[in-house]
């Protein structure tokens, strides 16, 4: 059987398929050996295919620890009016299971995902509900998704709701997709309520009611909680993913052991990208929307497309220069000079890398090639700005805010275009922002570790470049991975 070993330990932000030496950022890396991509044999795991997805199952007999075993999960969905499970429907699967009750409907939800203190529970199609403790902390495929979810120094939710006793405040730090709406702080406040009975399946559960109610940039709203006092398990809540999108979970099939395992899955040789991003073991703290996908073979245009924008930059210096521009002539040099420090990535830019949207998006599950490297970042904090500024600028990023205020902490020089911007958000994704008054576009929020690119003033540079500069130079700036440190 041809697959990818198991490993072990992740002992850094990359993971990289490996035929030949390759790596163009310093760095720790995790190298496995790539067998032939149309290898399909898969010997004695047992999977399940749904939707083209191969699929192994958790069960309550027959796994170890619970772990993902060579999993993703079985989708066990019901969709449709409403649900209404039975104890003998629940007691005839013999997987743990979850009721998600949401604007669109109902769905019993499987757990096919025990790693690093989370619960991935698996719908059918491509939703997915990650747990921590009962708090949802991430969600795919829903119309709005919770991102990720980073604690404060204080949160409840570690030691149990059950020894909160009074009104506890604390901070959550969320990000909320679609629209890279990223870095909200939310102000919360937990407050214990009376006591409830609560029937599951016919058997009543005497619980305590918690009201968590949070307020930040995106709005305020109010989750509930209903615990054991006994243990704090939550048998049932009701919490927002994102505004205006509440899930009402409740417990059908409930898992009580140990969510602290290391994934120790073996990973199918498929040549696709979930399978490289399943081999890293990505965990929960990386920053997602900042990951990159690394590949040898884009290198060569690279190379082109950077030596076209150094190169067409010296020209603009020195046909400023020869106009008595010199303002537009220093910009240029400092620009040049900046740009040529920066390396040649291989990064392929506006896809999909979150692990969990990968297992269930086959669109999204690219195929992936000898050498490619995937990067998970640690989460950063600022926006870095460059271009036609006085001098490269990296400043905090402030959630939902439109990408032209921030740069009134880093003002454009006066070789800069009056009209308009490029943001580049941590996927590299590129959108021209249109910022002046007479075409001014509506506001463009930016995630954590976005770029703003502030381009020459296009009239100024029309006879000594092709007309696509600008274009040019956000372009090959998107292909950059970020750091938490480091200069713009």
């Amino acid at each position: 059987m041809k697959v990818l070993q198991s490993v072990q330990s992740y002992v850094g932000p990359f993971f990289q398929l490996s035929d030949g030496p390759f790596n163009p950022l310093a760095g720790p890396s995790l190298i496995l050996s790539w067998p032939d991509a149309r290898q399909r044999a898969y010997g004695a795991l047992r999977f399940i295919a749904l939707g083209g997805l191969a699929l192994a199952l958790i069960a309550i007999q027959g796994c170890s620890a619970v772990s993902r075993g060579s999993v993703e999960a079985i989708r066990l969905s019901i969709h449709g009016e409403s649900v209404h499970p039975t104890a003998e429907f629940v007691a005839a699967s013999p997987y743990y299971q979850l009721q998600a009750n949401g604007p669109q409907g109902q769905a019993i939800l499987i757990l096919g995902k025990v790693q690093d203190g989370l619960l991935g529970w698996y719908g059918q199609g491509d939703d997915i509900v990650f747990t921590r403790k009962g708090l949802v902390v991430r969600t795919t495929g829903f119309p709005q998704n919770l991102s990720s979810t980073v604690p404060g120094a204080v949160d409840p939710f570690d030691e149990g709701l059950q020894h909160v006793t009074s009104p506890t405040t604390y901070t959550r730090t969320v990000d909320w997709s679609p629209g890279y709406r990223g870095g909200i702080v939310m102000q919360a406040t937990l407050s214990p309520g009376g006591s409830e009975d609560i029937e599951i399946l016919g058997t009543v559960h005497h619980l305590r009611r918690y009201d968590e109610r949070l307020s930040g940039a995106g709005g305020s709203f109010t989750n509930r909680y209903w615990v054991d006092p006994a243990d704090g398990f939550i048998w049932k809540s009701r919490q927002y993913v994102a505004p205006g999108f509440p899930l009402e979970l409740i417990q059908l099939r409930p898992y009580t052991g140990s969510a602290d395992q290391p994934d120790t899955a073996v990973y199918p040789s498929t040549g696709r990208l979930a399978e490289l991003a399943g081999a890293a073991r990505v965990k929960p703290d990386a920053y997602v929307a900042g990951a990159a996908w690394l590949r040898p073979s884009l290198v060569p245009d690279q190379v082109r497309l950077k030596a076209g924008v150094v190169f067409e930059l010296g020209v603009i210096r020195m046909d400023a220069l020869s106009h008595g521009k010199d303002a537009l002539g220093t910009d240029a040099a400092a620009f040049q000079a900046w740009i040529t420090s920066l390396p040649v990535t291989g990064r392929r830019t506006s896809v999909v890398l979150d692990p969990a949207q990968l297992e269930v998006s086959p669109p999204d599950n690219l195929t992936t090639e000898p050498g490619d490297t995937l990067y998970y970042p640690q989460r950063p904090t600022g926006v870095r700005i460059v271009g036609a500024v006085a001098k490269p600028c990296r400043v905090p990023h402030v959630a939902l805010q439109d990408a032209r205020r921030y740069l009134a902490d880093c003002p454009p020089s006066k070789a800069a275009d009056p009209d308009r911007i490029f943001v580049i958000q941590p996927d590299g994704t590129v959108f021209p922002q249109n910022i002046a008054a007479w075409n001014r576009d509506p506001p463009r929020v930016l995630a954590p570790g976005a770029w703003i690119y502030v381009p020459f003033n296009h009239t100024a540079i029309r006879g000594a470049t092709d007309g696509q500069f600008n274009e040019d130079a956000a372009a090959f700036i998107a292909t950059q991975r970020f750091d938490v440190e480091g200069t713009p």
